[in-house]
Parts: structure tokens; C-alpha cells; sequence
């Protein structure tokens, strides 16, 4: 219970659980979601000109 502690206190848990993710690894995912992709296309456009 005591990570909980930095969390405001008027939110219920769960919403504080949710926003607190959405707030920290949203902006994170959504970076390693472009490199991926990026990396993807990159990949498959060497292995067209490998063919």
C-alpha cells in the first residue's frame, strides 16, 4: 500500500492506476511504436532490394 502514497487522493484507485500509466507510458509506447514501425519499414525495404 505504500506505493500508493504519491497518487492524489481524490481519485479512486483504479482511475489513479489508469491515468498514472496513461501519463507515463502512453508518450513511451507510442515512441517505441514509431521506432518499430520505422524499423519495420526500413527492414522490409532492404530485403525488396536484397531480392
Amino acid at each position: 500500500m505504500e506505493k500508493l502514497r504519491h497518487f492524489p487522493a481524490e481519485i479512486p484507485v483504479a482511475d489513479a492506476g489508469t491515468s498514472w500509466v496513461n501519463k507515463h507510458f502512453r508518450p513511451v509506447l507510442t515512441h517505441a511504436a514509431l521506432i518499430q514501425i520505422s524499423m519495420g519499414i526500413r527492414l522490409n525495404f532492404n530485403a525488396d532490394r536484397s531480392q
